[in-house]
């Protein structure tokens, strides 16, 4: 393996794609289909298009902002249109929905642009983890050459058997992380016990027998490896209540 290629295979839990964030359903779609025709049907004219507007603006702040630019001006031009029709059906005066439909481009467009800019901020982040978590999967394998295939290939089986049961790609994701780094904790253990061949002593076990433990302190204050340090700390346990720590 070349020290340039990653160890860790699932870094990043799947996003959908850009045609899918555009067609997936938010509740935001759902409250649009309701007040829409709600106002439509109502024929309350003037006196409620501003509140309707409002209503509307809201909850494109609120898509553009977690789904980002693109999402937030189709919802936009959607509306805009049922704006436009609104306008004929309903006979108001020309400047008043123009004057609507400007605004909430406005505020489709400055909440776009800042979702952007924090979906960018996460996936930044998201990288950032991710080279955390193979700088730690390295570290491992140069003390103890022994766990590189091991660690691994525990990381492909825990993941390949969460899927076959049916688990959810994130717990299946937070299981392979646990598995790459179940190990973690005997980068701790002096060489004389992590490195000898014969049999250990039974104080060379204890001190063997802390490495979950370890690895899980070494983890636990990661807020993106909470879960898997859990995991890790207990990945010695029986089901019949032996094992360790």
């Amino acid at each position: 393996m070349s020290m340039g290629t990653p160890i860790v295979s699932s870094c990043r839990l799947p996003r959908p794609s850009a045609l899918k964030r555009h067609l997936l359903l938010s509740w935001e779609d759902v409250v649009f289909g309701v007040i829409t025709p709600a106002f439509f049907l109502s024929h309350k004219g003037a006196s409620f298009f501003h509140l309707y507007t409002l209503g509307v603006v809201i909850l494109v702040l609120s898509l553009a902002f977690r789904r980002g630019l693109a999402v937030g001006l189709v919802r936009m031009m959607i509306l805009s249109a049922a704006l436009f029709v609104l306008q004929r059906f309903e006979g108001f005066a020309p400047r008043l929905p123009l004057m609507e439909v400007a605004g909430l481009t406005g505020c489709g467009l400055i909440s776009g642009v800042i979702g952007e800019m924090q979906r960018k901020s996460r996936e930044a982040l998201e990288r950032s983890f991710c080279q955390t978590l193979d700088v730690l999967a390295r570290a491992l394998e140069c003390r103890d050459p022994y766990t590189e295939g091991h660690s691994r290939r525990t990381a492909r089986y825990a993941a390949a058997i969460a899927r076959e049961i049916g688990m959810d790609e994130e717990s299946t994701t937070i299981i392979e992380r646990s598995g790459l780094l179940h190990d973690l904790g005997k980068m701790g253990m002096p060489d004389a016990v992590l490195r000898k061949t014969g049999t250990l002593t039974p104080e060379e076990q204890r001190q063997a027998m802390r490495h979950p433990e370890e690895g899980s302190r070494i983890l636990q204050d990661i807020p993106f490896l909470a879960k898997a340090a859990i995991l890790v700390r207990h990945h010695h346990e029986h089901y019949d209540g032996s094992g360790y720590p």
